[in-house]
């Protein structure tokens, strides 16, 4: 390849990282699977260990030159051991889903049944058929939850003694509350069936102690990923307390059956981002905690359904909105974007669609209050908040034409405060982003005519 080319491939590909960090360093992030380093922990974690390959366990390697690494890897897992009062701990899955491989293969066998929340509760995908779970060829039930978003304890309790599980496996992609570990261990020590604690979104919770304490619950492990309300390097972990031929099994499975390297460079990063909770990770968890109940209370207010209000909508980072039917939360996912929102939507199997018009009126609502906070943000002009006169509560309640025309106006109010965008404001949104985003509200505004007069 010519130096030129080769110069230009490296200029092209240093723009594509140079915009995509100045559009994520400036949106607003609503991941909750997302969070980002420290600069301490971003400078340990840039190393020649990049560069470097490990096998086995600390002081018993494959590969030779790890005199150093041995001795991080080390005392990285000790200090979580001492932190979570567990006798087990093994860094070295590169992700949740790993470490979730590994627990599951090393103590369970093909045709063996488990019982997970169910994708419609919060169940992670590799808790599922579809993932890890359906690869090793266990049978998955699923627990009881009530409305309010929390587990039945008492039916949870009742379908592990009937179905004798060989692991139940909790926490996931959603959870706004502690789970009820103590209740689920006494019905599973009546069928010898072990409990996994997936506690990848509130492993900072967990380690700033203002969430559960899994393993002091009764959990056998804690399964997780290092990176989401824990602000560490993206990766997996395994903690517990288990006998030495358990702990064999999860080590033999880490490696050689589902990794080889474990990516070296994250070991100091994680140690670093936990000795940063140990110190300031009780304010740090708690204002997340804070920042999550504030938004979905203000979401409330505003008129959206947001779940479990009568319980303060979470305890945990995660906030949830009902959108109505299938396809919705894709809608206001795509339009928020637009406006450099970013957020995740779920599919929840359980929600029916009483009534189609209404429903899609209600995600193209969605789209319109996106519109108005694009405007809000990047504008420089306020919103009215008289705007949307009908709260959501009301909204989907309201009569098929009312409900679009009201949906309508605010597309068609959105317009003034698009078009006064004439400049980058903060290197956020251009002239060419705010009149594309006109161009969206005009086809959305044919979508309502064509609505109303079906």
């Amino acid at each position: 390849m010519p130096a030129a080319v080769c110069q230009n491939a490296m200029e092209k590909m240093r723009s594509l990282i140079e915009q995509h960090n100045n559009w994520r360093g400036g949106c607003i992030n609503l991941i909750a699977s997302e969070n980002v380093m420290s600069p301490a922990c971003e400078k340990l974690y840039v190393s020649d260990l990049m560069h470097r390959y490990a096998e086995g366990v600390p002081f018993k390697r494959f590969y030779r030159g790890l005199t150093y690494v041995d001795q991080i890897e080390d005392l990285t897992q000790q200090e979580f051991k001492k932190h979570f009062n567990a006798n087990f701990c093994d860094i070295r899955p590169l992700s949740g889903t790993i470490a979730n491989y590994a627990a599951f293969a090393a103590i369970s066998q093909r045709g063996d049944k488990i019982l997970s929340l169910g994708i419609e509760h919060g169940s992670h995908v590799s808790h599922e058929k579809p993932g890890a779970a359906g690869t090793l060829g266990l049978e998955v039930g699923a627990l009881t939850f009530n409305d309010d978003c929390t587990m039945n304890a008492e039916e949870s309790c009742a379908k592990i003694i009937e179905t004798k599980p060989r692991f139940i496996v909790i926490g996931g992609s959603v959870i706004l509350f502690p789970q009820p570990v103590r209740e689920l261990r006494k019905a599973c020590d009546q069928v010898g069936a072990k409990i996994i604690y997936d506690a990848a979104h509130v492993l900072g919770l967990i380690t700033a102690g203002i969430f559960q304490d899994p393993l002091a619950e009764g959990a056998d492990l804690i399964t997780t990923s290092t990176h989401k309300t824990f602000p560490g390097p993206q990766g997996g972990m395994i903690m517990g307390n288990i006998d030495e031929a358990t702990q064999k099994k999860i080590q033999l499975a880490v490696f050689p059956q589902f990794s080889s390297n474990h990516h070296l460079h994250r070991m100091p990063a994680l140690y670093g981002a936990l000795r940063e909770m140990q110190e300031f990770g009780k304010d740090y968890a708690a204002q997340i905690v804070r920042n999550a109940q504030a938004l979905g209370a203000a979401l409330y207010e505003a008129g959206f359904n947001v779940l479990a209000k009568d319980r303060g909508f979470t305890q945990s980072h995660q906030v949830l909105v009902n959108c109505g039917q299938p396809g919705a939360g894709h809608e206001a996912a795509v339009a928020l974007e637009q406006a450099n929102i970013i957020l995740n939507r779920l599919t929840n199997a359980n929600i029916s669609a009483t009534d189609k018009n209404v429903l899609r009126g209600e995600a193209l609502f969605f789209r319109a209050f996106a519109y108005r906070i694009l405007a809000n943000l990047f504008g420089g002009v306020p919103i009215i908040t008289e705007e949307i006169n009908v709260p959501r509560r009301d909204f989907v309640r309201a009569s098929r034409v009312e409900t679009y025309t009201q949906a309508k106006n605010n597309l068609v109010e959105a317009i003034p405060l698009l078009n006064n965008i004439d400049v980058v404001k903060d290197g956020k949104i251009s002239k060419q982003m705010a009149q594309h985003l006109l161009a969206e509200i005009y086809i959305s505004l044919g979508e309502y005519d064509n609505a109303i007069n079906e």
